[in-house]
């Protein structure tokens, strides 16, 4: 579960690190405030994502996953639109 868990970090990390260059961010939040921000983003996807793999008892397919992100990313802020 912990190399399942770190597997995703990663991901997520590659995969959301082009929302810190985007202009909106970067002149709303100071680089630290944006890194923390994704951090958080990305903790609780891990954590939502492992829970489900756990309630299913395999691995969630890329589709599950991308609407298990998008459902995190409407619980933390609703938009219609994401940068990433």
């Amino acid at each position: 579960m912990e190399n399942r868990k770190n597997f995703l970090t990663k991901v997520l990390r590659k995969h959301l690190s082009k929302v810190l260059v985007d202009p909106k961010v970067k002149s709303t939040l100071s680089p630290q405030e944006a890194q923390n921000g994704i951090e958080m983003v990305i903790e609780r996807i891990v954590e939502r994502a492992i829970e489900r793999e756990a309630e299913l008892d395999r691995r969630l397919a890329f589709p599950e996953f991308r609407e298990l992100m998008m459902e995190t990313l409407d619980e933390l802020h609703p938009r219609k639109t994401y940068i990433v």
